[in-house]
């Protein structure tokens, strides 16, 4: 069977879900500002969790002083895009 694309409303509805839900805080850095949906486990090495809601957290979309990436001083969260589906197991309240 194949994959479902991630695209469509079926993502921006997850989307908003998560950000909702995560109230927008980033599971990376635990800054405010989170635009993005991120996979704890990355839907490449675990694509049976690409859709499963308790694998998504809020993430900023790109790295630290981008657009879409975190403006919190000093924090250097490489967010959705920066962490190349590297598997991350616990939120981390570290600078990267």
């Amino acid at each position: 069977m194949p994959r479902p694309g991630w695209n469509g409303r079926r993502v921006t509805n997850a989307v908003a879900l998560v950000i909702t839900r995560d109230a927008g805080i980033c599971w990376l850095c635990q800054h405010p500002g989170a635009t993005s949906l991120d996979h704890v486990l990355p839907a490449t090495t675990h694509p049976h969790l690409e859709w499963t809601p308790t694998n998504w957290k809020a993430a900023h979309l790109n790295s630290a002083g981008t657009p879409n990436g975190c403006t919190h001083p000093h924090c250097t969260c490489p967010g959705n895009t920066g962490r190349k589906a590297r598997p991350i197991t616990a939120p981390s309240s570290r600078n990267w």
